[in-house]
């Protein structure tokens, strides 16, 4: 073979060699996800507080500051934006989320925000869902047109708070009102009691939640009948798991109802705030934090972990997780193996 054949022939190698990469870059592009990891994004557990995210890599924390973090497998914390130059003040960096959160609904990622727009002279949040997928909103979160004039006067369109009760349906609150709404985004049930937190469950069609009475709600989403349960004392916090409602009354004592026989037992003392993950209860009352099972069985005491939350504590996976400022906290559901990562 001559220099030019041979050339030629190295050229064609180099050649494809090159446009064979350029392939296989451009699929590793189509594979990551829209935070840039790959697989599929799901939510974490959580009941109040800061919101998260999880792949197949890395973890995903709202953090109140509107720039999402990122926790990577190898313990890395940063925010997860890709451009090394910006500043994540605005909607121009890809981790911001002006006043809302990311999560997942039905399979699909949406976000929802605030966005303050000019209203009979004034400024106010209008709330919005957004389909990260197609780039379009879904919902505007509009004030109900049957509600009562008074209360509707006072309220707003923004979005406070947004919870995925089910597989399909979505709750959206607001300042004076809350709807849930099926897969379209479509209203299945609205009401205008709502209470302090953004607890609410799913039970057999049956909606449960605390309304601004302190008093626990159930809905029958087929006949849209609603009825307070005849409970002596007031509900504060509540989280449940399949089959019970747990909640706290203003004696701070821990309490389990049963959604199958209508039992309630107490089940510990000084509970204020709390939440239940895969069956152990993280709360406590003032400063003092504790776990239990969900039989009341104490476990361990955690109040040496200042950073880590109890009911704005999250579950990914096998462990618990809390925002504080400047990093994230970790621990195992018993309440070992407590760690700290800072934002680099």
């Amino acid at each position: 073979m001559n220099k030019k054949a041979a050339g030629l022939f190295l050229g064609v190698i180099f050649l494809g060699t090159f446009i064979a990469g350029c392939g296989n870059n451009e699929q590793e592009k189509k594979d990551l996800n829209y935070f840039g990891g790959t697989g599929e994004i799901k939510n974490a557990e959580r009941l109040n507080g800061l919101s998260g995210l999880y792949d197949d890599e890395n973890k995903y924390f709202d953090n109140g500051s509107e720039a999402y973090w990122k926790l990577d497998k190898d313990g890395m914390l940063t925010v997860n934006c890709q451009i090394a130059s910006c500043p994540h003040e605005d909607e121009s960096c890809e981790a911001f989320v002006s006043d809302g959160e990311y999560f997942v609904f039905g399979g699909k990622l949406y976000k929802s925000y605030n966005e303050a727009h000019y209203n009979n002279g004034g400024i106010e949040d209008k709330g919005y869902i957004w389909d990260c997928d197609t780039g379009k909103v879904v919902f505007d979160n509009p004030v109900p047109k049957e509600m009562d004039a008074d209360l509707a006067v006072d309220d707003s369109t923004s979005i406070f708070y947004v919870r995925v009760l089910s597989d399909d349906i979505l709750k959206v609150e607001g300042h004076r009102h809350a709807y849930l709404l099926n897969k379209d985004f479509e209203v299945l049930y609205w009401y205008s009691d709502v209470g302090k937190f953004p607890w609410g469950m799913i039970y057999e069609n049956q909606y449960y939640y605390v309304n601004d009475l302190y008093k626990l709600v159930k809905v029958d989403l087929e006949t849209k009948e609603s009825k307070m349960m005849d409970w002596d004392g007031k509900v504060f916090a509540c989280d449940n798991d399949n089959e019970n409602i747990y909640f706290s009354n203003e004696f701070e004592e821990l309490n389990r109802y049963s959604l199958k026989d209508g039992s309630n037992e107490k089940l510990a003392d000084d509970m204020l705030m709390f939440s239940v993950h895969n069956g152990y209860i993280y709360g406590g009352s003032g400063t003092k934090k504790c776990i239990y099972d969900v039989k009341g069985k104490f476990i361990a005491d955690y109040t040496e972990y200042q950073n880590m939350e109890a009911d704005g504590i999250l579950r990914i996976n096998d462990k618990m997780y809390s925002w504080f400022e400047g990093g994230i906290a970790e621990m195992s559901p018993d309440g070992k193996n407590y760690k700290e990562y800072i934002l680099e």
